[in-house]
């Protein structure tokens, strides 16, 4: 499998629930790796989020832990308030 790291800033695929107080949770993230293949992460956990603006942009950024193949990763997911878009800040 190749590296995941190559789509870092670009759009991502992303489920979340949303509740009745207004807060998005994201569950399953998707994105592509070098050889065009569709990877899917389940998150485990959202370690904290927290609103904000980035170059005057409202946007949520959560850290999270997920999950690919067994293994445990930890990531940055930025959803873009305004245009309804999920971004991959990092992945480690």
């Amino acid at each position: 499998m190749g590296s995941i790291t190559e789509n870092i800033h670009l759009p991502i695929d992303v489920i979340a629930s949303f509740n009745t107080l207004e807060e998005i949770r994201p569950l399953y993230f998707r994105l592509e790796n070098q050889e065009h293949e569709r990877i899917t992460l389940q998150i485990e956990d959202v370690l904290t989020h927290k609103e904000m603006k980035l170059a005057g942009i409202r946007v949520i950024k959560y850290y999270c832990r997920a999950q690919m193949e067994g293994e445990l990763h930890y990531c940055e997911l930025v959803y873009h308030i305004d245009k309804h878009v999920w971004k991959l800040q990092s992945i480690e």
